[in-house]
């Protein structure tokens, strides 16, 4: 409730900032709003969808080509949450031969409630934009690729019940890829949009996740472009 509380909120303060005419403006807000999933995960490692959740906060450069073809840049955020669907959570490791490793590890907490896996990147996305009128009452069509690199990461552990609810996080890089790319795009009319990334680059540094899969990022949801 408190993360949807702070959505609305950004999403209200965006809504006042486009009241000032934000089209003489050349460094726009945007906003991401969805779900976090992966491709090809191993089989304890599979997400609850509706507690994996993503948010991006993007600021970007719009340069027109024409009226109707816009490119723009910038920076972002982006902070994605990977809840897990079985009591499990990720610790890192050394075999036999001295190598580390990021494994998949159970929890034996009574009264389980949630574990996560949260990793925050800052991204430069460049995108192409087809638009079919300036300002805000158009359709846009968007296609996009973006790279990111790892800011933090963190497993997050919530057990108990009533009063005695205890949380427990340990800040981590747990092997995940230092660098990551993907392609993205987004469709909609005026301020509201639908988005989708697809990562390129696995969520895992190469034969360090045991068992050894590669998994593959994918986040959608709702955009909104103030602008």
């Amino acid at each position: 409730m408190k993360q949807l509380f702070v959505f609305i909120c950004i999403i209200i303060s965006f809504e006042s900032f486009a009241q000032f005419n934000l089209r003489k403006i050349p460094i726009k807000p945007v906003l991401d709003v969805g779900f976090s999933t992966y491709m090809n995960p191993p089989k304890d490692m599979q997400v609850n969808l509706l507690g994996s959740r993503t948010i991006n906060i993007s600021m970007m450069y719009e340069v027109y080509i024409t009226d109707h073809f816009t490119f723009n840049t910038g920076l972002g955020v982006s902070v994605e949450r990977y809840s897990f669907d079985q009591p499990i959570t990720l610790r890192e490791g050394i075999d036999s031969r001295n190598n580390q490793f990021v494994g998949i590890f159970p929890l034996i907490y009574q009264d389980f409630r949630k574990s996560l896996l949260i990793p925050t990147y800052i991204d430069l996305p460049l995108e192409l934009r087809v638009v079919t009128a300036t300002g805000r009452d158009t359709f846009r069509f968007i296609a996009g690729f973006k790279v990111g690199v790892l800011a933090a990461a963190h497993t997050k552990i919530k057990y108990g019940t009533g009063d005695n609810v205890r949380t427990e996080k340990l800040k981590d890089d747990f092997f995940i890829n230092r660098f990551r790319y993907g392609v993205y795009g987004r469709v909609g009319y005026k301020n509201v949009h639908l988005f989708t990334y697809y990562s390129l680059s696995t969520l895992f540094q190469k034969d360090k996740l045991i068992p050894n899969q590669e998994i593959l990022p994918l986040t959608f949801g709702l955009s909104f472009i103030m602008f």
